[in-house]
């Protein structure tokens, strides 16, 4: 089992590794030990400590609670677990590194396996990608990401026997634009073995005692097609109001600024709906529904299976692919995403949020692209020059700049009329305070009048 060839080149020091290590071959009548087995060995071992030394895998506070391991030369990633090993399953190393994907996964990540009943390495690696970028947008809006509203947007097709499940769009409700990754063809032999460590109290798996998704390929992954309003909590009803109107984002960026909070709400400012005072209202009441910001595990029952598709049996639901993988399953996975035109609409948020999304410049109709061609010099270029792939990203800054820029200014004329408010009050005050000096004065000389009419 090897990792991707985009891992540097170790085959030098391998050598010399196996050349000092390994042991010479007796004479005698004792077992030899076959050499070439035992170089494979060294090499992916070495390879798996390379990716554990760039790579934070653990999403404990240490990383020696989680032990990634290489697997035998005749192991499959489809084959059943080792027997006698309670919590261990294949992670392929690739989504590992291009995705940020941790162990022990988040109660969002379970739910998503246990929900479309795939292990981990069932789903085909691009396709983590959207849990990812879902998980990311909802961190970064303070929101709980939850299996159900996932799959308002996102569903399974294709979810033939022995083949990989891809994640794809449903038309006309895209979060994201299409995604491609950078794996190289040897992403199919970067799976490794993921368990704890003997001496550590994680659990890779299971909650409280509970195995949380299947740890084996299963032989009857679901084919959903969305997710029942009704079946929702008012939680993630009013969560899916607010993300089916959002402009979409790209995942790539948000891969790449997670983490950085200040630049990753400056990205998605342009995609928000409502302004910045109804949108601050909107999410705080959203989070009083779940104050104690726990996980909120979305109904099965909810779930909706595309026409023709079984739902899934309990008692066949832990069965292992027996088997190699089919071949002709890539041919269907490579198509990740269906190229859809995401429009305005969807389940309105409130009365008043819907009336303030009339009337607002955040309007989902509002097309940013569009008015930066149309207002800002030099956005609408040439999109068949060589740079054409850069359009999009240079437009979209663009936009967030002028953006920017727009807001400032609509800040600083706030300020203006509030000082200028408080200059006509201060105004009106000395106004005031002139007059009662000028009836103080009156009564003084009257006063004076009075005492010289005395004396």
């Amino acid at each position: 089992m090897t990792l991707p060839r985009n891992f540097p080149n170790v085959q030098s020091q391998l050598k010399a590794t196996s050349d000092t290590q390994a042991p010479k071959q007796e004479t005698s009548n004792c077992l030899q030990i076959n050499k070439s087995d035992l170089i494979l060995d060294i090499q992916s071992k070495a390879k798996v400590n390379f990716l554990r030394s760039k790579l934070s895998v653990s999403s404990t506070t240490r990383e020696e609670d989680i032990v990634l391991a290489p697997c035998p030369p005749d192991e499959n990633v489809c084959s059943m677990r080792p027997k006698g090993a309670k919590e261990i399953f294949h992670m392929y190393g690739a989504v590992l590194e291009e995705f940020g994907v941790r162990i022990p996964f988040t109660l969002f990540e379970m739910d998503v396996l246990n929900l479309l009943n795939v292990a981990p390495t069932q789903i085909h690696p691009n396709s983590w990608a959207f849990i990812r970028g879902f998980e990311i947008l909802c961190d970064s809006l303070d929101m709980v990401p939850t299996a159900g509203v996932f799959f308002h947007f996102y569903g399974t097709k294709g979810v033939d026997k022995g083949s990989w499940v891809p994640i794809s769009a449903h038309p006309g409700k895209q979060l994201f634009p299409p995604f491609a990754s950078n794996f190289k063809k040897d992403w199919k032999k970067s799976f490794l073995r993921v368990q704890a460590a003997k001496d550590s109290s994680v659990s890779v798996a299971s909650i409280a005692g509970e195995v949380r998704f299947p740890l084996g390929w299963t032989a009857n992954p679901l084919a959903v097609s969305g997710h029942h309003y009704q079946k929702m909590t008012p939680y993630e009803q009013d969560e899916l109001g607010f993300l089916d109107r959002m402009g979409r984002t790209d995942i790539r960026k948000l891969l790449n600024k997670e983490g950085d909070t200040e630049d990753l709400e400056l990205y998605l400012l342009p995609m928000l709906p409502l302004s910045g005072k109804e949108r601050r209202k909107y999410l705080e009441a959203l989070k009083a529904k779940n104050a104690s910001g726990e996980h909120i595990a979305s109904d099965p029952a909810g779930v909706v299976l595309r026409k023709g598709a079984k739902k899934r049996d309990n008692a066949s639901s832990s069965d292992a692919v027996a088997g190699g993988i089919d071949p002709a399953a890539e041919k269907v996975i490579e198509g990740e995403v269906t190229k859809t035109v995401r429009k305005g609409g969807g389940r309105p948020l409130s009365v008043e949020a819907d009336a303030a999304f009339e009337s607002s410049f955040w309007h989902c109709d509002f097309d940013y692209r569009r008015y930066m061609e149309e207002n800002v010099p030099f956005s609408a270029v040439d999109k068949d020059a060589a740079f054409h792939g850069k359009f999009d990203e240079l437009v979209q800054d663009a936009g967030t700049s002028a953006l920017r820029t727009l807001l400032y200014i609509q800040s600083m004329e706030r300020k203006h009329e509030v000082l200028e408010k408080e200059y006509q009050d201060s105004v009106k005050d000395v106004e005031k305070f002139k007059h009662k000096a000028a009836a103080f004065e009156e009564r003084v000389e009257g006063l004076l009048k009075d005492k010289s009419a005395l004396e």
